[in-house]
């Protein structure tokens, strides 16, 4: 047997974690969060997403932030030519952001464009109590029409990297421990 599609997600261990948790926190308490929330599906979490697309340059806590996840952005680019069709020293980051969820906060269904791959890291994330990033299969189940979803194992210091355009969703957290992750899109 064959398939006829694929969808990759490649996901790392981030070395020496206490050292880069302990950055990424600082850098995400420098950061430009707000709270925003969302109409269509009631979700509402507090993100610097939208601060950070709208300035001149990128702030200098994103790239500290993002200078912890240069040896896995490497790694990810050396497996995933397969998938790419230009070189890796022509994908560069395009945009990055922190994320928070309190207590019942979610991020509603969405997708990052046809950019290319995009990336969580899993910054303050308890198992035990968190759930992970869902993503929604772009097709549906072949016998009965279903919709797939499909849920990375994965835990604080994780780091996965996806295809853009898949459509997923920050469950709601249920728990009074937040949730924090650093995100980031490469094309």
């Amino acid at each position: 047997m064959n398939t006829m599609f694929d969808i990759p997600i490649f996901k790392y261990k981030i070395e020496n974690w206490t050292e880069v948790k302990a950055t990424l926190i600082k850098q995400f308490k420098n950061s430009l969060s707000e709270t925003v929330s969302n109409q269509h599906d009631g979700g509402q979490i507090h993100t610097d997403f939208f601060k950070c697309i709208k300035e001149p340059s990128i702030p200098e806590y994103i790239i500290k932030s993002l200078h912890c996840m240069d040896p896995y952005i490497v790694k990810f680019l050396g497996e995933v030519s397969d998938y790419y069709s230009k070189p890796s020293d022509q994908i560069g980051v395009s945009s990055a952001w922190f994320q928070k969820q309190e207590e019942h906060m979610l991020h509603g269904i969405h997708n990052h464009g046809a950019v290319g791959f995009s990336s969580i890291c899993y910054v303050k994330f308890d198992k035990d109590v968190h759930l992970p990033t869902t993503f929604i299969s772009p097709f549906n189940d072949f016998l009965f029409g279903n919709t797939d979803y499909y849920q990375p194992e994965v835990e604080e210091g994780d780091v996965i990297f996806f295809p853009s355009m898949v459509q997923h969703y920050s469950p709601t957290n249920s728990s009074n421990s937040e949730r924090i992750i650093f995100s980031y899109n490469l094309k």
